[in-house]
């Protein structure tokens, strides 16, 4: 066969049909797949994350989940004036959310010891009390007996406190 023939076999109109059966399937397909991948980005916050919050992270110079960190601190603060047992507890909320702001910031490690021990006083100023305060948080989690008054507590969130305003999302 030779390349005149070829193309005759293709022009040809009983071939032609059976393409534009195939041309239909493909159509439908390409159709289908448009549709899930616009379902999946209205669905899903990818979108977001890739254009809208690093936009509003450039153009404020804030951090885009602010004002949930901030409405967290205010719940912990909260929590942490009724009794020594809240007080423990947010002392443990604190830390977590230290260390998820520590993660979002990107500094990987498997958990917040690892994360501080990557930090320097030149990014958090107050580097060794919070470290002093993640090792009481340790003692809270692993001790239930371990006793820490009203007062030391308050101390070891506003530990905690400088931290986050040091790193500016407080």
């Amino acid at each position: 066969m030779n390349l005149e023939n070829i193309i005759q076999l293709l022009l040809n109109p009983s071939f032609s049909d059976s393409f534009l059966i195939l041309k239909f399937v493909f159509v439908l397909f390409s159709l289908l797949l448009t549709g899930f991948i616009i379902f999946a980005l209205i669905k899903t916050d990818w979108l977001h994350q890739l254009m809208i919050w690093d936009w509003m992270e450039f153009l404020t110079y804030k951090f885009h989940g602010l004002a949930v960190i901030n409405k967290k601190w205010a719940k912990i603060k909260e929590k942490s004036r009724t009794s020594g047992a809240e007080a423990r507890l947010a002392i443990i909320e604190a830390d977590a959310l230290l260390d998820r702001t520590l993660k979002r910031m990107g500094f990987k490690a498997e958990n917040l010891k690892q994360r501080l021990e990557v930090l320097t006083p030149d990014i958090l100023e107050n580097l060794e009390q919070v470290q002093k305060a993640h090792a009481i948080r340790l003692n809270i989690v692993r001790d239930p007996s371990y006793h820490l008054d009203l007062a030391s507590a308050h101390q070891v969130l506003d530990v905690y406190e400088k931290a986050l305003k040091n790193l500016q999302v407080l």
